[in-house]
């Protein structure tokens, strides 16, 4: 039996749900099911087989997809069983099957229930998820959520603590979504580079980068100090979260997506004009240095990263930490560490100088 005919044999509710979920797993656009996450239903007492079926083969199925569209590249990383050693290829080299097992609870049924069943923009109730139990498949599926509905009115529901309990993965990858929408939604860093779990920061690594320029980008030419200074606050308070839990488990590679956003940025950006659109002339100094302060956040996290290079170039041939400081030092040289940095110096200096010539 195929997947279409058997779709047409569960009910209406069902078959909503379904929809929903294709797009959660990015198969449709949330224009398209918008009507049925606004639409309010009644939630049935019971999802028939072929229905649980249906969804175990679509959480299966579209989150392998997502993973293999993000890991698929041959990369290089710190290896997670010899810290000491550097491991290459697409993910799936990197990490047997076994260990990226993804296991899902009740908790992602409880959340395509309250979609279906709920109006998503206009909820009453949120749904019944027991966050102690939240599986590392079931995270996934809410990261999943959170991209395909994070435009919408909704979205800051799925940022509630007694949702999602640990909305870090949602922040670093839409940092720009989440500061908006709930800057003090919760976050463990140190969960992030668990052995059993590295693997799916490992997977992120280019959405992250993608998804940093596109910020860096935007902000760059923003003519909204609010916005501006409300996501650079975010992102200030990201990184100085995210390097130091980065540090302690000896997985600074897992915070090269910083660099490579900033390759990015500069090769879009062809000169060093910065927040020239904003007008601030109603600000006082001290609002204008706070809103430069935080616009820079992601510019000043590159001094971090110049102070692990410096770091790694004092490492010996003989010390233990050889290979791996050998690496951080090739991937520096790959996506030219040290220009992108002093590029940022030099616009620092130059909003420094607009600065202080405005103010005389």
């Amino acid at each position: 039996m195929s997947s279409t005919e058997s779709v047409k044999e569960v009910s209406a509710f069902e078959a909503s749900l379904l929809r929903i979920l294709r797009c959660l797993m990015h198969r449709v656009s949330v224009e398209q099911v918008l009507s049925l996450l606004i639409h309010t239903e009644k939630r049935p007492p019971c999802l028939s087989p072929n229905c649980v079926g249906l969804i175990q083969d679509a959480l299966s199925k579209g989150t392998t997809e997502w993973l293999a569209r993000a890991g698929w590249r041959t990369s290089q990383f710190r290896a997670v069983s010899d810290p000491d050693n550097v491991a290459a290829g697409r993910l799936w080299n990197r990490h047997s099957p076994s260990s990226m097992q993804l296991t899902f609870s009740r908790n992602s049924l409880e959340l395509l229930l309250w979609l279906t069943s709920e109006n998503f923009a206009d909820a009453k109730t949120l749904p019944a998820i027991h966050v102690e139990t939240l599986t590392l498949g079931d995270r996934v599926l809410q990261l999943m959520s959170f991209g395909a509905l994070r435009t919408t009115l909704g979205a800051s529901n799925l940022l509630k603590s007694s949702v999602c309990a640990d909305a870090t993965l949602m922040a670093l990858l839409y940092p720009g979504d989440v500061a908006i929408l709930d800057a003090a939604t919760p976050m463990i860093f140190d969960r992030l580079f668990d052995v059993k779990e590295v693997w799916l920061l490992e997977a992120l690594q280019v959405p992250l980068a993608q998804q940093w320029f596109r910020l860096e980008r935007d902000k760059r030419v923003s003519s909204n100090d609010t916005d501006v200074l409300a996501a650079g606050e975010f992102q200030a308070r990201l990184i100085e979260q995210l390097l130091p839990a980065a540090e302690k488990a000896r997985r600074q590679d897992l915070c090269l997506f910083l660099l490579e956003a900033g390759r990015l940025l500069f090769e879009s950006a062809s000169d060093n004009q910065w927040f020239h659109r904003m007008d601030l002339r109603t600000l006082r100094m001290h609002e204008r240095s706070q809103l430069y302060r935080s616009g820079f956040a992601w510019f000043l996290s590159l001094e971090h990263l110049a102070r692990w290079t410096q770091q790694a170039q004092n490492v010996s041939f003989y010390d233990e930490d050889y290979r791996t400081s050998q690496f951080w030092k090739s991937e520096w040289e790959r996506l030219g560490g040290t220009a992108i940095c002093q590029r940022a110096r030099q616009i620092i200096e130059r909003v420094d100088l607009a600065r202080t010539v405005h103010a005389g």
